[in-house]
């Protein structure tokens, strides 16, 4: 399914903004991916009832024409029957906010600032952060049950992010950002293995017993 469509879909439910604000989402959405990359998703909270209405250009233009020409001939000169209900149709699929309504709004762009973006201690919520890991959690098992991964996976070449959403016990990657979940726990075993084939070295193991140890461990 694209997610880039201006069309209400039915069989799927939509989250109030106010709530993706509140519970978090937007915070570490922020945090976590926009922030580092010098962007920052907005919210904003509108003054009054208001209705979004979503136009194609070439209605708008018309539109305007027709609100700027107080001479000009009617509104049924304008636009012809597909272009009214057209507007019409518009009109229907608006989406309403009462006086404090909160939308989604345009993305800030810091990309030449070397450090990027961060919060100022006043907007930082540990709660807010701990909250979204939580959820993390609670839907791990479940969705790599379903689908085989948390993050959904892609045919890289290169290293991508991945998550560090992972149990309490497991997280043992130093708080590095993007860490894979068990890379610490790669790394400390072959450690480990380094650590007994020198042992079994130095008690003078044959080739051969060595490989077996090898083996033992992978």
């Amino acid at each position: 399914m694209d997610p880039i469509n201006d069309t209400h879909q039915p069989d799927i439910g939509y989250l109030p903004i106010e709530v993706f604000r509140k519970e978090g989402f937007l915070h570490e959405a922020n945090r976590i991916l926009f922030h580092p990359l010098g962007l920052a998703l907005e919210v904003t909270s509108m003054t009054e009832p208001s209705r979004v209405v979503t136009l194609s250009a070439t209605l708008a233009r018309k539109l305007e024409e027709c609100i700027k020409d107080d001479d000009g001939p009617s509104i049924d000169d304008y636009f012809d029957a597909d272009e009214r209900g057209a507007l019409l149709s518009a009109l229907s699929r608006s989406i309403y906010y009462n006086t404090g309504g909160e939308r989604l709004g345009r993305i800030w762009d810091c990309r030449d600032d070397p450090e990027g973006v961060a919060f100022g201690e006043d907007l930082l919520s540990a709660e807010k952060a701990e909250h979204i890991a939580e959820l993390m959690l609670q839907r791990r098992n479940e969705r790599r049950r379903l689908l085989g991964y948390v993050i959904q996976p892609v045919n890289n070449t290169k290293p991508v992010l991945t998550t560090t959403y992972v149990d309490p016990a497991e997280r043992t990657t130093g708080g590095q950002p993007f860490a894979h979940p068990y890379a610490a726990e790669q790394a400390r075993r072959a450690q480990e293995v380094d650590e007994e084939l020198a042992r079994a070295e130095n008690e003078g193991m044959s080739p051969f017993e060595l490989e077996d140890l090898c083996d033992a461990d992978d």
